[in-house]
């Protein structure tokens, strides 16, 4: 049985000239988007793990990198994110509104986000296309 029967699927859904930093900044991007939206960072490894890994098999990455890019995103999406347990247990920890203090902890997240993509836009001047 192979061990990546989502690989194909994945790598066939992408335009052929894709630079190869490209995607574990989408992964990144996935990963955040779906941690946002579920509320748990831990609900979001479990999905991406599996789907990542293999991908980085396939194209020949280091597989740390891929867990950096799914664990990055997974953090990102679920510190951003109003319906994530951390975050309704530190608004009542800290006795503040709870959308007060989404609002307040959004900037830092999204800047700590945008630093990990200008890093990964950097990695593209000097990668080759999958």
């Amino acid at each position: 049985m192979d061990p990546r029967p989502s690989s194909p699927w994945v790598l066939g859904a992408r335009p052929r000239t894709l630079p190869a930093a490209v995607v574990p900044m989408a992964v990144f991007l996935v990963a955040g988007v779906t941690a946002f939206m579920t509320g748990t960072s831990w609900g979001t490894f479990g999905i991406m793990v599996p789907i990542a890994m293999p991908v980085a098999q396939v194209v020949g990455f280091p597989p740390e990198l891929m867990l950096a890019a799914v664990i990055g995103g997974g953090v990102f999406g679920d510190h951003c994110s109003p319906i994530s347990d951390t975050t309704v247990i530190a608004s009542l920890a800290a006795g503040c509104d709870h959308v007060r203090h989404v609002t307040t902890q959004l900037p830092y997240a999204l800047a700590a986000g945008a630093a990990d993509g200008q890093v990964q836009i950097t990695n593209l001047s000097s990668s080759q296309p999958v």
